[in-house]
């Protein structure tokens, strides 16, 4: 009804802040122009792996326009991979460790000071979500992160992670296709003042 629709129009709004004026291709008229710089493509190096980046240190989208602007866009990344030497992910790490070294990189290669929307990606079964949330709680609370995101999490977990620190938005999949989320996990967030941030709410292109 009208309530779920503005529910969800509130989670998406915060996604919208969040992508605010990052054009990659860079936005013709007024905003902010050529937001990001894409360096060309090479071989990953062990350097942007230890970094906890996905793209080779060669290819990473680098901010050139955010230093230094009174309004600069809103930023939001994630972590929670666990990434090789050779650059390939090899599967999840939560731990607090990575939390840490995940948003230090993020801050050094957007070259901001503070990330506004910090999301886990996944959630990583061996590591209890309490010690992940704290973790990123503590960025928080040293003025690197303004507000903590998850992705992908079950109703239960939400409840679990915002005993530890209110989480400010929940991502996942949301669309005609894909209606699971309505069950426990809408609910959840509506009690807990959580915003709900839709991914392939056209169903992955089907319905484009």
């Amino acid at each position: 009804g009208a309530k779920k629709a503005g529910f969800i129009t509130r989670g998406w709004g915060l996604c919208q802040k969040a992508c605010q004026g990052a054009n990659m291709a860079g936005a013709r008229g007024g905003g902010l122009r050529r937001p990001f710089r894409t360096y060309p493509r090479r071989q990953t190096s062990p350097e942007s792996a230890t970094a906890g980046c996905l793209y080779p240190a060669s290819r990473r989208r680098r901010a050139c326009g955010l230093r230094g602007r009174a309004a600069r866009p809103r930023l939001a990344t994630k972590f929670g991979f666990r990434i090789e030497s050779d650059g390939q992910v090899s599967g999840l790490d939560g731990s607090p460790g990575n939390a840490r070294r995940a948003c230090e990189g993020s801050l050094a290669r957007l070259g901001v000071e503070t990330i506004d929307l910090y999301y886990l990606h996944r959630v990583d079964p061996a590591v209890p979500i309490e010690e992940t949330v704290g973790a990123m709680a503590d960025l928080v609370r040293a003025g690197k992160v303004r507000h903590l995101g998850l992705s992908e999490v079950s109703a239960a977990t939400l409840r679990r992670a915002a005993r530890v620190h209110p989480i400010a938005a929940v991502q996942s999949e949301y669309s005609l296709f894909e209606r699971g989320a309505e069950r426990e996990v809408l609910p959840a967030c509506r009690a807990l003042h959580v915003g709900f941030v839709p991914f392939s709410p056209l169903g992955r292109g089907f319905l484009t």
